[in-house]
């Protein structure tokens, strides 16, 4: 039985490899087309394009994997379904259940080998590539890219331009203003460092404002009067699928103290966090499609059908995204809604297989 369970595990795994490699094909050449656009801009040439692209492949499997891994099991054991093999193994005694047991295995070593990257990887090799971009479109560095990020806490507002590390940050500009937002002074500083828990400015420009002059000072150093993680601030201003689960975490909390609008990042969150669960149900959902009315269709039609469910699959996802902002849907419901409206079509379906035998 061991041996069965690995031969039906070997099929899954090995079409699911085949289908995420065609999958990311067509995706790749997809974003290429995208940045032609861009290509000629600044410094971004054709080369950097198709590094930028190279560099998005970890996130693309991610994503795409619920639905590659559906495809990959209607492939696999509909090969065997044509070969009559899982007819045999049906008539020796085996039983659709055990049949589910080979490829849940099968999905859970792709799932652990999957995540790994997704969580591991991808958001690392992802951030690289939009950095690259930035770099070659503006000529700047990190947080410059992007136009930098503004922070405030009461009275005063900062605008960090650049962070290094949690230790350092760069082209750093500070405002304060009065109970009647009239502005109290200006100051600028090319550096700021993190010294016994509190930012420092150094080497300060600063403008006062007073009631008939402003006068301008140089200070070698000044409190920032702000406390913020720069990792925190990084990773809010990143796009949601950009960040790992624990970047995530970080930005939800980092809002929620700035009250700022957490819902988009709950809801990623909260489909990272769902991810295995659902790709283990579209994977599971495979089986009884096979016993069931694609038994006897050829392979082309079995690719038809899975394309058109991982693509339902995949569309009704990002759906829920925008829903959750506009109807305040709570994020974990909007995430988990897909996984549990497919998971429970395909114990319906898995039912009804079994009742007919």
């Amino acid at each position: 039985m061991n041996i069965l369970h690995r031969y039906i595990a070997r099929n899954v795994i090995a079409s699911s490899a085949l289908v995420v490699l065609v999958l990311l094909s067509v995706e790749s050449l997809m974003e290429f087309m995208n940045q032609l656009t861009d290509i000629g801009v600044a410094q971004y040439s054709m080369t950097k394009a198709m590094e930028y692209v190279v560099l998005q492949l970890p996130t693309d499997a991610y994503q795409l994997f619920p639905m590659a891994g559906f495809l990959g099991c209607l492939v696999g054991l509909g090969r065997l379904a044509s070969t009559q093999q899982l007819m045999v193994m049906r008539a020796t005694g085996v039983s659709i259940a055990q049949i589910v047991g080979s490829v849940m295995r099968a999905a859970m070593v792709m799932i652990v080998v999957v995540t790994m990257v997704g969580e591991g990887i991808a958001p690392s090799l992802g951030e690289r590539g939009h950095d690259l971009k930035a770099v070659a479109l503006s000529h700047a560095v990190g947080l410059k890219a992007l136009g930098g990020v503004w922070l405030r806490d009461g009275d005063v507002f900062v605008h960090v331009g650049e962070v290094n590390s949690h230790r350092d940050i760069r082209n750093v500009s500070r405002f304060v203003i009065n109970s009647h937002h009239q502005l109290l002074s200006a100051d600028y500083a090319k550096k700021g460092r993190l010294d016994h828990g509190s930012w420092q400015l150094l080497q300060v420009q600063q403008s006062q404002w007073g009631a008939n002059a402003i006068t301008a000072h140089l200070m070698s150093r000044l409190p920032l009067g702000i406390l913020f993680n720069p990792l925190s601030v990084t990773a809010s201003i990143k796009r949601a699928e950009q960040q790992s689960v624990w970047e995530l975490y970080r930005s939800i909390h980092y809002r929620a103290k700035a009250k700022l609008d957490t819902n988009q990042y709950e809801f990623a969150f909260w489909q990272r966090v769902m991810q295995p669960l659902a790709t283990l149900v579209m994977i599971g959902l495979g089986v009884p499609f096979i016993f069931g009315s694609l038994r006897t269709v050829s392979t082309g039609f079995r690719v038809l059908v899975g394309v058109i469910v991982g693509f339902a699959f995949y569309t009704l996802s990002q759906f829920f995204g925008p829903v959750t902002l506009v109807y305040q849907i709570p994020p974990f419901l909007a995430a988990a809604l897909p996984t549990v409206l497919f998971a429970t079509i395909g114990v319906f379906l898995l039912h009804r297989s079994n009742m007919k035998r």
